[in-house]
């Protein structure tokens, strides 16, 4: 069918909200009088809060006890999503290159991070408005739940053609807990964790702190890597509440030890490839995100507003350059719903900003060489959605619309003859 579709997505989907079960052919059956009565599972990874059994998409959600977390220690994100079908996640146990995911195998091509997928942290964006998720953000041990939507979901969140990861730490106590673990394991491995939540009048308080080293199997692997988390919890009135939200990420030395070829890994499989370990090849990074969130409940809708920032250091040495990234981003996310008899409608306005200052040097045996890049990079993402969700018996009818503008500058700030700057719009 020739044309375009552009700036917008419209989705049509008319499915049934339930099944009848048949009659018995013989009247003289007794009828089942046995009701049992379960709670509404919410799924957030959707947005517009729509229940499991009424999504027309392809949803699922893992929980994790109390008991769980404790006693099944994760250090990757591969543990929590193992099993869930359609998600694929790559982790080759080297903490400089980070895991890889594919979901329905969007994202597979991307050699580091996570690409074509919103990913999302108790409602921090951990996709920067470029469209790149870091899932090194995500302390593994500290989550309770988490959501995934596989298949095309940008009306959604935006910028999402693969799905939505959506993870959530968020476990505020109705009673003060306090617990600590640590873990040890093979070649060096030592973990330790602790979780406290407590309540300070009617306000409520989570805060989480993880500490991970490890020798790595291999030489020239080894890791150290400090992850803290808080979530503070205020109540302004009866129905709406302000919320801060903060994790970070210190990384201070993470080494890469290369690949080895055949004969090499014959000799000896334990080895690290020596160019790598000449050239220092490895990273140290921190990765801040914090916000804050507004949620206001009325009689029949809800609104709930986040601003979020982000702060990313990282020094990457490679094999033929040494990379020095300082990033700061920024957004604005606002939702609202409002549920009429047979309609659910729900609105939403997304604004994101990020900025790059990239620069690269030759990498002369693990120092610095020659200057060879120099740039500014800028992003700004916004959009708009609209999704109406209509129920008539047993049947139901979901549509929606979104239209997002993104807007990509780079300013050469490297002294040459040639100016590689340059910007694009999109939508």
């Amino acid at each position: 069918m020739a044309g375009k579709l552009k700036s917008s997505l419209c989705l049509l989907l008319i499915y049934p909200l339930g099944l009848f079960a048949q009659s018995p052919s013989n009247g003289s059956m007794q009828p089942d009088t046995l009701r049992a009565t379960l709670d509404p599972i919410v799924v957030s990874v959707s947005r517009s809060v729509t229940l499991d059994a009424q999504s027309p998409f392809s949803i699922s959600r893992i929980n994790r006890s109390e008991t769980s977390r404790l006693t099944e220690t994760a250090t990757g994100t591969e543990s929590l999503l193992s099993g869930i079908p359609g998600i694929f996640v790559s982790n080759r146990d080297n903490y400089s290159l980070g895991e890889r995911l594919s979901v329905r195998g969007s994202g597979w091509r991307s050699s580091f991070g996570v690409r074509g997928v919103q990913v999302l942290v108790d409602g921090l964006p951990l996709t920067s408005p470029d469209g790149q998720a870091i899932l090194e953000l995500v302390d593994p041990n500290m989550v309770r739940n988490v959501q995934v939507i596989r298949g095309p979901s940008a009306l959604f969140w935006g910028n999402g053609s693969g799905g939505t990861l959506y993870f959530s730490t968020e476990s505020l106590p109705n009673d003060p807990t306090f617990s600590i673990r640590t873990s040890l394991g093979s070649y060096g491995i030592k973990q330790t964790d602790a979780v406290l939540r407590t309540n300070i009048k009617s306000d409520q308080l989570s805060v989480a702190f993880s500490d991970f080293k490890t020798d790595g199997y291999r030489d020239f692997s080894k890791a150290h890597i400090i992850r803290s988390s808080i979530n503070y919890k205020t109540r302004i009135s009866p129905s709406a509440s302000l919320s801060y939200i903060g994790m970070g990420i210190l990384a201070p030395d993470i080494k890469n030890p290369g690949s080895l070829n055949l004969s090499q890994y014959e000799e000896n499989p334990r080895q690290a490839n020596a160019q790598f370990i000449s050239q220092n090849a490895g990273k140290s990074y921190h990765h801040l995100i914090h916000g804050l969130k507004f949620e206001q409940n009325f009689d029949r809708s809800r609104f709930e507003s986040i601003l979020f920032n982000t702060i990313r250091s990282l020094e990457n040495p490679i094999t033929p350059s040494i990379i020095e990234i300082e990033r700061i981003a920024f957004g604005n996310r606002n939702s609202y719903k409002r549920i009429f008899e047979n309609l659910d409608v729900s609105l939403s306005a997304d604004f994101a900003y990020q900025r790059d200052h990239r620069k690269n040097w030759g990498n002369q045996q693990g120092s610095k060489g020659n200057l060879t890049v120099d740039q500014i990079e800028q992003v700004a993402s916004s959009g708009l959605a609209a999704i109406m969700n209509y129920k008539a018996g047993p049947w139901g009818l979901f549509t929606g619309i979104r239209a997002d503008i993104l807007y990509f500058e780079a300013n050469d700030q490297f002294m040459s003859a040639n100016d590689a700057s340059g910007d694009r719009w999109m939508s």
